[in-house]
C-alpha cells in the first residue's frame, strides 16, 4: 500500500481516459435497441455519425499522447532494456488501435460492431498485461 508512483498514476490515467473515450465502441453494437428502451448513450447523444468520426480521432491522438508522455516525461513508465521493446509495444499498441479506428469507421452492421468491441477487449487485456510484463 502507501502513495502510487507518478509513472503508475500516469499510466491509470491514460487507460483510465482511452476505455472513457472508448467505450461508445460497444454503444454501436445495438444503437437501435437502446433507442427503443429510452437509454441516452453517446451514439444516441452525438449521432452515430460523429461517434463513428470521434473514436478514430481519439485512437490517432491517444497514443500520440502516450508515447509523449511515457517516453519523455521524468518518470518513464517502461524501462529501457537497450533494445527499444518499449517503442516496439507502443508501436503494436499504437498499430491495434489504429485497426480498430478504421473497423468502426467501415464496418458498420451489429456483428461488425460486435467484432470491434472484441478487438478493443483484446486492445484492454494486452495493455494490463503489457504493463505487468514490462513494467515488472
Amino acid at each position: 500500500y502507501g502513495s502510487v508512483p507518478p509513472h503508475i498514476m500516469q499510466w491509470i490515467v491514460y487507460v483510465g481516459m482511452m476505455m472513457f473515450f472508448l467505450l461508445p465502441i460497444q454503444e454501436l453494437r445495438d444503437v437501435q435497441g437502446d433507442k427503443v428502451m429510452g437509454r441516452k448513450t453517446i451514439p444516441i447523444m452525438l449521432g452515430e455519425d460523429v461517434t463513428r468520426i470521434a473514436i478514430p480521432i481519439v485512437c490517432t491522438v491517444m497514443p500520440i499522447f502516450m508515447y509523449y508522455v511515457f517516453h519523455f516525461s521524468a518518470t518513464p513508465l517502461l524501462p529501457s532494456y537497450g533494445f527499444p521493446i518499449d517503442h516496439l509495444y507502443v508501436l503494436v499498441m499504437t498499430l491495434w488501435l489504429w485497426l480498430l479506428a478504421y473497423r468502426v469507421y467501415v464496418y458498420r452492421t451489429k456483428q461488425q460492431d460486435h467484432n470491434s468491441y472484441l478487438l478493443l477487449s483484446w486492445w484492454y487485456v494486452a495493455i494490463l498485461a503489457g504493463t505487468i510484463v514490462l513494467g515488472g
